[in-house]
């Protein structure tokens, strides 16, 4: 096989690979990714999970460049392979005067036709030197509408669902920072006033949440450094408070505390699919389960019986310690410690950063 042919063939299979990449990372309504920006994503976010003393200023930046690292990507891949293709002997010639024209195009001249051609500029002293050529270059010019048409039309999305995660996470920190602030700040002194009205829409939003996530996996690489807009300290904390209400019968219709199974029960669910949403392709259950949630200021404030909820935790302990591994995995591959997720003042002063 000659040089011109591995050429032509090694350039269009590099071409091809990218237009799959492409394609499996915008278009893809699965967890699917494409073989290089998944690989990318993986790289980019070990590098900012390298080290403690490092992985706040780090993961500041791993979401936005890890963008721009894919997009880089995927237009210097598709420009080398079009490059390699037209620096075949004999696909494009020079529009100059003939007594000017060098017997071959250098490879230098290949690379600015391409380069021009994928932009939009096009060139002015070059063309396809048969009629065969002249459809490779409308291929090119294809390629790189679609290159910049899907990127276009994937990144908007990407952004807008970084702001509804932290957005989310915003609106479930305003409800308490802690699992047993979440019910105290409801809590009116004899039921849990229109907590369920805060709770329902978090339903809706999860949903949307976790198909976004299917649809554009980058934005699990976009990380928050301030514990009250990220979502994986969060959704732990309300987690742990629907464990809480759960145990204690905050939800018994028959208590009449304003709250029942109709909201807690769909609520629990869809932060199990998130959960089971990213655990297909982004996180792994932890190797320990995390202490049991406290209760002690719900007790104080007369919310719960302290000594039968406590109980009635160690009773569900083996129950629930495969979901709190889960979530555990989660907050760690985030960036956090649990300490995030209910403020262990000790933690804290061990890592003042924390706060946020």
């Amino acid at each position: 096989m000659d040089t011109d042919l591995l050429l032509i063939v090694g350039g269009a299979a590099i071409v091809l690979a990218v237009l799959y990449d492409l394609g499996a990372t915008t278009i893809s309504l699965s967890a699917v990714r494409g073989p290089v920006s998944g690989r990318v994503s993986a790289l980019v976010w070990a590098l900012g999970n390298r080290s403690r003393s490092e992985r706040r200023r780090l993961q500041r930046i791993t979401g936005p460049l890890l963008l721009v690292s894919i997009l880089v990507g995927w237009f210097l891949t598709m420009t080398l392979g079009w490059t390699m293709v037209f620096a075949a002997d004999g696909a494009l010639t020079s529009a100059a005067e003939p007594d000017q024209q060098s017997s071959q195009v250098r490879w230098v001249d290949s690379l600015f036709f391409v380069f021009g051609r994928l932009v939009g500029t096009g060139s002015s002293n070059l063309e396809p030197d048969a009629a065969v050529w002249s459809t490779a270059v409308a291929l090119l010019t294809l390629s790189g509408v679609i290159l910049l048409t899907l990127v276009l039309a994937w990144i908007l999305p990407v952004v807008g669902a970084v702001v509804q995660k932290r957005a989310l996470a915003s609106k479930i920190s305003a409800l308490g920072g802690t699992p047993q602030e979440i019910v105290l700040t409801s809590w009116t002194g004899r039921d849990l006033g229109a907590l369920d009205l805060h709770l329902l829409p978090i339903i809706d939003e999860l949903t949307v949440l976790a198909q976004r996530h299917l649809a554009y996996p980058v934005i699990h690489y976009f990380h928050s450094t301030a514990d009250r807009t990220a979502i994986g300290p969060r959704l732990a904390a309300l987690d742990e408070a629907l464990t809480i209400i759960d145990v204690a019968g905050l939800d018994d219709v028959e208590r009449g505390t304003g709250l029942d199974v109709s909201v807690t029960r769909p609520l629990r669910q869809a932060i199990s699919d998130y959960l089971s949403t990213l655990e297909f392709g982004f996180i792994a259950a932890a190797d320990e389960v995390p202490p049991l949630p406290r209760v002690d200021l719900l007790a104080a404030a007369g919310v719960i019986d302290s000594d039968d909820v406590r109980a009635r935790l160690d009773e569900r302990a083996d129950e629930l310690a495969s979901r709190r591994a889960l979530l555990l995995g989660y907050v760690q591959h985030d960036g956090w410690g649990w300490d995030a997720v209910c403020e262990d003042e000790d933690a804290r002063i061990d890592d003042p950063e924390r706060t946020g």
